[in-house]
């Protein structure tokens, strides 16, 4: 590792040192998503609608912390402090190149499209269907075993439905099923 390499990551410890700065950004990542883990499931079939979510949500986070950085760059280029030219300079160098890596025309076209795909409120539904679906069906089972708790019968399996409840019509005719998708309107020019 070469000496400027160190200097340069000594002056940016040297800014997050100072302690608003430190919390703005360690609160912005504690807001983050673990972006690896995302794109793994994702690239194994298993992502889902929250999962874009979240998605989203950490490119928006990511805009946060560039903007942090641009404001502390901001600071650190008019500031008329004590320390010396070099580490003000090494500070400036540090926090600049690591903005520069953020590259984030991409994926806030991404974060934009996915948080105009995704119908949080029927995503929201969804998640009070399946809490509602989960405590009803413990709830059955609870039963079932305090039926049979006296006795050394087994407890009988639920069985299953084979005939397939789902609505030919779709969302639009009164199925009752929660979408979690917005209707893409057709844009004619």
């Amino acid at each position: 590792m070469s000496l400027n390499v160190i200097n340069d990551r000594l002056a940016l410890v040297e800014c997050l040192l100072g302690e608003s700065f430190r919390d703005e950004i360690t609160s912005l990542l504690r807001r983050s998503s673990d972006s690896l883990r995302l794109l793994q499931k994702f690239s194994i079939g298993k992502g889902d609608a929250d999962d874009l979510l979240a998605l989203s949500g950490t490119v928006q986070v990511t805009r946060s912390v560039s903007d942090a950085l641009k404001r502390r760059l901001d600071a650190t280029q008019t500031s008329g402090s004590s320390k010396t030219p070099d580490r003000l300079s090494g500070a400036f160098s540090a926090l600049s190149g690591l903005r520069e890596r953020l590259n984030l025309d991409g994926p806030i076209k991404l974060s934009t499209m996915i948080t105009k795909a995704i119908d949080e409120d029927g995503l929201s539904q969804q998640h009070l269907a399946e809490e509602a679906e989960s405590s009803d069906f413990a709830r059955l089972v609870s039963e079932e075993i305090s039926q049979h708790a006296d006795t050394d019968q087994p407890v009988p399996g639920k069985k299953t439905s084979s005939k397939s409840s789902a609505n030919p019509l779709g969302p639009d005719e009164g199925s009752g099923e929660i979408w979690i998708m917005k209707k893409r309107h057709a844009h004619r020019s």
